[in-house]
């Protein structure tokens, strides 16, 4: 009687543990839209000047936008469907250069922490915010600090011509 107790004790304490540290699953399409959505509602120009579908989500593929791993940098390929990671860092922007204002979105429990229009001076977030949120909320390597701290390295910009600036830098 003592070992029947014992075992299903220990039974219902493996799986209140398996439960309670099972982490929300991520739902790639949802914040793929979510994020394919701050970008049209950050750049509603876009849809004007360029495409009319403005920036969208198909097959787990950004279209005109990107978005780029900053904790394993060496993991993105940008043709491939996005398999998007609870606790991941990632930079995602417009394409085109022109409109390529950044912006950094963590997973938490699979929703999305924003900071945004952070290569933008006089709006949004700055680079400095994302790295004290980081070093409260996460245990990372200096490497993946200083790779956040280089997002802009990490992304794929393209540009009508040489002399084309950000539209936050125009007029300076």
């Amino acid at each position: 009687m003592k070992n029947d107790t014992l075992i299903i004790y220990c039974c219902f304490i493996i799986f209140f543990f398996s439960c309670y540290s099972q982490k929300k699953e991520v739902d790639d399409n949802k914040l793929l839209n979510s994020m394919a959505e701050i970008l049209n509602q950050s750049i509603p120009i876009y849809k004007e000047v360029y495409k009319e579908k403005g920036f969208y989500v198909s097959d787990k593929q950004p279209k005109n936008f990107f978005v780029y791993d900053l904790i394993n940098i060496d993991d993105n390929l940008i043709k491939s469907p996005v398999n998007l990671k609870n606790g991941g860092i990632y930079h995602f922007s417009a394409l085109h250069f022109r409109f390529s204002y950044s912006h950094i979105a963590v997973i938490i429990d699979g929703e999305l922490k924003i900071f945004s229009f952070l290569n933008c001076d006089d709006k949004g977030d700055k680079i400095e915010d994302v790295i004290s949120y980081l070093k409260k909320n996460f245990n990372l390597t200096n490497e993946v600090l200083n790779q956040v701290k280089n997002y802009r390295k990490y992304g794929v910009y393209y540009k009508v011509d040489s002399q084309e600036k950000l539209q936050c830098e125009r007029g300076k």
